[in-house]
C-alpha cells in the first residue's frame, strides 16, 4: 500500500491549504496520507487567530482524523507554539536531536513529499 507523509516546512496560507487538499484527496483515494508541521509551519497552531477560517477548519479536520503526526519540538520551541500545539493535544516529535525523525517514516514505507 502506498503511504505519502508530507513535510510541511512552509507557512504560506496557500502552501498549507493544498497540503489539507492532497491529504483529503488522498485518504479518500485509499492512499494514506499524514502531515509533519516543521520549520516555520511549526508555529502554525500559534498563530491561527491572524489566518483565514478556512486554514483553521482544515487543520483541526486533519487533526480529528488523525492524518497529523506530529510538529517538529525544536521547531517548535524556535517558533514559541510549544504550548498552543500541546493545548491541540498535537505530538511534538524530537526523537531526531530534538527534531521530527526522517529515518524512522522512510524505514516504515511512507514516501516523503516536502512543502
Amino acid at each position: 500500500m502506498t503511504k505519502v507523509l508530507f513535510y510541511v516546512y512552509e507557512e504560506a496560507d496557500m502552501c498549507l491549504q493544498h497540503v489539507f487538499l492532497y491529504l483529503k484527496e488522498l485518504n479518500r483515494q485509499k492512499i494514506e496520507a499524514r502531515m509533519i508541521l516543521e520549520g516555520k509551519a511549526a508555529g502554525l497552531l500559534a498563530t491561527l487567530a491572524g489566518r483565514p477560517r478556512s486554514l483553521e477548519k482544515h487543520l483541526f479536520e486533519a487533526r480529528d482524523k488523525g492524518w497529523i503526526l506530529g510538529v517538529c519540538k525544536a521547531c517548535a520551541v524556535v517558533m514559541k507554539a510549544v504550548e498552543a500545539t500541546q493545548k491541540e493535544f498535537i505530538p511534538l516529535l524530537d526523537e531526531m536531536d530534538g527534531h521530527a525523525p526522517l529515518a524512522r517514516f522512510v524505514a516504515e514505507g511512507w514516501t516523503i513529499i516536502k512543502f
